[in-house]
């Protein structure tokens, strides 16, 4: 499986389907976490099958090793890549990716 499958597997295992309501799907689901890496490897983001942001890690010395700039994009870029994932795995566990 892949990240999409392995959480949308999870989501549909949380009991959550096209009738839950918004708020108890969020319920149901704000426990269950994925994490995603930056391409670079000095970003890795974890957010909630809810969409929650959980927390942003960057790597030892990604600093010396990219200017800030270029780090605050591989930042974006990834909690987007999280969120973006998140969506993706709503959808193929309600059947509508």
């Amino acid at each position: 499986m892949n990240m999409v499958e392995d959480l949308a597997h999870a989501i549909r295992a949380a009991g959550v389907t096209p009738d839950t309501g918004r708020a108890e799907a969020r319920d149901r689901i704000g426990g269950i976490e994925t994490s995603i890496a930056s391409p670079d490897g000095l970003v890795r983001v974890t957010i909630s099958a809810a969409g929650e942001l959980r927390g942003v890690d960057i790597a030892p010395g990604a600093f010396r090793r990219t200017g800030e700039a270029a780090l605050a994009d591989s930042v974006a870029d990834t909690i987007r890549a999280a969120c973006d994932l998140v969506r993706r795995a709503g959808a193929a566990a309600l059947g509508r990716g």
